[in-house]
């Protein structure tokens, strides 16, 4: 059924990014379901039926009914009591198909990738197609089906038909391996997650009211979620932690955790300093914290400092710390009863684990003061955790407990933050986008996460062996904390049913495929130096080849330049010179016409004016009879004047500050 159900949750993703809301996202499922029916008039109840049956969706009475109102709106349908009729011509306009067809192509192709994926890393598993499409439907609905259909009544999508071993670790797996290599295959496992995500507004009882503020919800954290938070498991959990409290600051959500839970939280990081601070027990030390802080180079000095700083950084995060209400321990008259179940089924390995669990119940059932709430905002408190087991086996007790639990749409006192994650999104899914594919890269890094039992019997055996000497010192670091030898011991876990013989004799095996990963990381390494030094000298060879011609152009525009101000200036000194040259002709030509023909002017004054202006006259006949000047040959040292002046001028204005070198070069180069 995975083969309708996948798909299913895919065209409800695309249908939201095509810009509907929650009601008309579900409205072109309904309305495909009418078009495709066997006849005009059905039931409500037959075509709540008939969702299921085509698209895996089960749609609640009260959802069904909001999107019933919104079908009639768009006249898809009539209603006449309990049946609805529908209007083929209308439904006819929609094009479902081709959204259909689309989605259908690409998740059978995810599905044969997926195969192949499977078989090659993991050939002992040998999925067939069917086997893939469960698997991979049983990772999406793996925090939330038993719970939510708590909630509702029922589950909202259908669920795999049968279980796949080891499941959970192959897809992750495979969603890391699509996030590295294959961005196309990696943004349908995005779709489907989204769609997962959408689906699950069905848990809100009414469409319409989707959006209602979390103003009035105290939200308790559990110790683990604050650790993420705080970044002391790595980055990439910590991203969703902090965008899931972004988005209850929005929402006016009052963020707290107990004061026990700060306590464990200081019980776990103190654990984890004397194990670091051990040679011996920090051999076999392990657990999301001890392999953040080996992985990323911190030390227990990090780990002391995050102990001093812990309430500080909590408040940091925007967490307000609480004691648990006084009545608490009082309140949950069964908690005995209560700590017998977690301790059968959750599965502690420590006794304080368990009593911390039970104490944040009592103080969340006193706080909500036996109130039963069909919503989440009025609910008042719910306590968030990590721990999938622990809502499932409180949601369950408070059921068998409580008959007022026992009625559909009761919010369990314990949520997994998945589940919860997915409300708060829901109610402003715009304002983080990204928060789906956070969650899809957070689940590729836990699928490192080792299987506890597993991982211990592991790291006593690399400790024996080296004590022994048959693994050197380095081996023995490559084994503990290379990603590759963890990354091979959990497939060949995987791949191998008699995990006891496999961890006595695989030892070598994993050592091989580290070192192998060692040598060719180095020669990758090595390669990328040598790639990168021949690409830097390219580099500078054509940097340097770029600034010669860079140089060469610039001189020949300088070049070009210089010339066109020199042609300009010249052009000013030869008209200045010509000029000069027609006044002087002008005042020849008017002393000789005074001469010659106006001897008999009256004297006095006037005969001095005449006789000043024969002087030059004289002056110029004697310099032409006796040197042969000419005006012309007068007026040449003017014009190489005028044009060394302009020359000057104008190369100052293009040329600041080397102005008058290159003028008296230029003048030079042109005398020459």
């Amino acid at each position: 059924m995975s083969y309708a159900t996948i798909p299913s949750l895919a065209i409800l993703k695309v249908n939201w990014d095509a810009g509907r809301d929650y009601i008309d996202n579900f409205v072109l499922i309904l309305a495909e379901t009418l078009r495709t029916a066997e006849r005009d008039e059905v039931l409500v109840s037959e075509l709540q039926a008939a969702v299921k049956d085509q698209f895996c969706i089960t749609l609640p009475q009260g959802a069904l009914r909001s999107i019933l109102r919104r079908a009639i709106k768009r006249k898809y349908v009539t209603l006449t009591g309990d049946i609805c009729v529908r209007n083929k011509a209308e439904l006819d306009t929609l094009d479902f198909s081709a959204t259909r067809d689309d989605v259908l192509w690409k998740y059978q192709a995810v599905l044969h990738k997926l195969v192949q994926f499977c078989s090659s890393r993991f050939p002992e598993q040998n999925w067939t197609p069917d086997q893939a499409g469960d698997a991979l439907l049983a990772y999406l609905d793996r925090d939330s089906s038993d719970i939510v259909a708590a909630m509702v009544g029922h589950r909202l999508i259908r669920q795999p038909e049968k279980d796949v071993a080891h499941a959970e670790y192959i897809i992750r797996s495979f969603m890391a391996d699509l996030c590295q290599s294959d961005p196309e295959g990696f943004g349908f496992i995005e779709t489907i997650v989204k769609g997962s995500m959408l689906a699950n507004v069905l848990i809100f009882p009414d469409l319409d009211q989707v959006e209602r503020s979390l103003d009035k919800l105290e939200v308790y954290l559990d110790s683990q979620f604050v650790l993420q938070a705080l970044g002391l498991e790595g980055k990439e959990r910590k991203e969703p932690r902090l965008e899931l409290i972004r988005l209850l600051n929005e929402q006016k959500a009052k963020l707290r955790v107990f004061q026990h839970t700060v306590d464990e939280i200081r019980r776990i990081l103190s654990g984890v300093a004397h194990a670091l601070r051990d040679p011996e027990a920090g051999k076999v030390a392990y657990g999301a914290i001890v392999e953040h802080i080996l992985a990323s180079g911190h030390s227990v000095a990090d780990i002391d400092l995050a102990i001093l700083n812990l309430e500080r950084s909590i408040a940091g995060l925007g967490v307000t710390k609480v004691a648990a209400p006084p009545g608490a321990k009082d309140r949950v008259g069964y908690g005995e009863e209560l700590r017998s179940l977690l301790e059968h089924k959750v599965g502690y390995r420590r006794g304080e684990a368990v009593e911390h669990d039970v104490q944040s119940v009592a103080a969340i059932d006193c706080l909500r003061r036996g109130r039963v709430e069909e919503c989440v905002e009025s609910c008042h408190s719910i306590f968030v955790t990590k721990n999938r087991a622990l809502a499932r086996v409180v949601t369950a007790f408070f059921r068998e407990q409580n008959d007022a639990y026992r009625t559909d749409r009761a919010i369990p006192h314990v949520l997994p933050d998945y589940l919860f994650t997915t409300m708060v999104w829901l109610k402003r899914p715009l304002e983080a986008p990204d928060l789906p594919r956070q969650r899809i890269i957070a689940d590729c890094y836990a699928a490192m996460n080792r299987h506890d039992e597993l991982w211990d019997r592991y790291l006593k055996e690399i400790t024996r062996l080296e004590a022994q000497g048959t693994i050197s010192q380095h081996d023995y670091y490559i084994l503990r904390f290379s990603s590759v030898a963890q990354t091979a011991i959990m497939d060949l876990i995987v791949g191998h049913s008699d995990s006891e013989a496999f961890i006595e004799g695989t030892i070598a095996e994993v050592l091989d495929k580290a070192r192998a990963a060692a040598r060719a990381e180095a020669e990758a390494a090595l390669v990328s130096e040598v790639t990168a030094r021949e690409a830097a000298e390219q580099k500078a060879i054509a940097a340097e080849q770029r600034a010669v011609d860079e140089a060469k152009r610039f001189e020949a525009q300088r070049q070009a330049r210089r010339e066109r101000i020199h042609s300009v200036a010249a052009r000013v000194g030869r008209a200045v010179a010509v000029g000069t040259e027609l006044v002087v002709i002008l005042v020849l030509a008017a002393l000789v016409f005074l001469v010659l023909y106006l001897p008999g002017l009256p004297g006095g004054l006037w005969a001095v004016v005449i006789a000043s202006m024969l002087v030059p006259l004289g002056v110029f006949t004697v310099a032409n009879l006796w040197f042969g000047a000419t005006i012309k040959s007068a007026v040449g040292p003017l014009e190489v004047t005028v044009t060394r002046f302009v020359e000057r001028m104008l190369l100052s204005l293009t040329e600041p500050q080397t102005g008058g070198e290159d003028a008296s070069e230029v003048g030079g180069q042109n005398r020459q």
